[in-house]
């Protein structure tokens, strides 16, 4: 994972405190954009 998807990923854990399982479907559905985008 690049570093400001990273951040991101950080931001929601930290600011939003979103649920483990939210983080991981937030990462995954970055991840499969990310690869469409490219």
């Amino acid at each position: 994972m690049d570093e400001l998807t990273q951040n991101y990923i950080d931001y929601l854990i930290i600011e939003k405190g979103l649920s483990d399982n939210s983080i991981a479907s937030y990462s995954s559905d970055l991840a499969q954009y990310i690869t469409f985008l490219e």
